[in-house]
This record gives C-alpha cells, sequence and structure tokens, in this order.
C-alpha cells in the first residue's frame, strides 16, 4: 500500500563556529544578503543550523538568550514570503 506520509529529512548537525572568526563572519554575511528585512525567528533557526550557539546569535540580533532558546524551540516562520519582502 502507498502513503502519502512525507520521509522526514535527517537534521543537519551544526557545527560550532568559533566567534569572531572570519568564519562566523562570512557565514552571518551571506546570510545578511539572503535576509533582508526577514523575521528574528527565522534569523535564529537559521544561524542555529551554520553552527552558531544560542548564546552568539542573542548577541548578534541584539536578543536575550532566553527569547533566542524559546525562538529555537518554535516552528521556523515561514520566510520569504510569497510575493517577496512587505
Amino acid at each position: 500500500m502507498a502513503t502519502n506520509a512525507k520521509a522526514k529529512k535527517p537534521k543537519a548537525k551544526a557545527v560550532a563556529v568559533e566567534p569572531g572568526s572570519v568564519d562566523e563572519l562570512v557565514r552571518v554575511t551571506l546570510l545578511g544578503f539572503r535576509y533582508e528585512g526577514a523575521p528574528q525567528g527565522a534569523l535564529v533557526h537559521d544561524l542555529s543550523k551554520i553552527g552558531l550557539e544560542p548564546a552568539r546569535i542573542a548577541e548578534l540580533l541584539g536578543a536575550k538568550a532566553a527569547t533566542v532558546r524559546q525562538q529555537k524551540a518554535e516552528k521556523r516562520p515561514v520566510w520569504p514570503q510569497k510575493g517577496g519582502p512587505k
């Protein structure tokens, strides 16, 4: 019997990035180009995915670490919106 259930992709393991390194700078800069006007929750999820720790994400975004952990626990907001940023 065929099912309509989608197979879940395995989550990519986050790679630790040294704070203040050139590698971190390049990763964050590239995300900056990609996410002009993006909701903070989307940035939190994607910065986590590239290997940044919640405390460092909070520092970069000017947020509290507790806020970052809460947003990371929630579902990633849809971004980009269809039709481009508003």
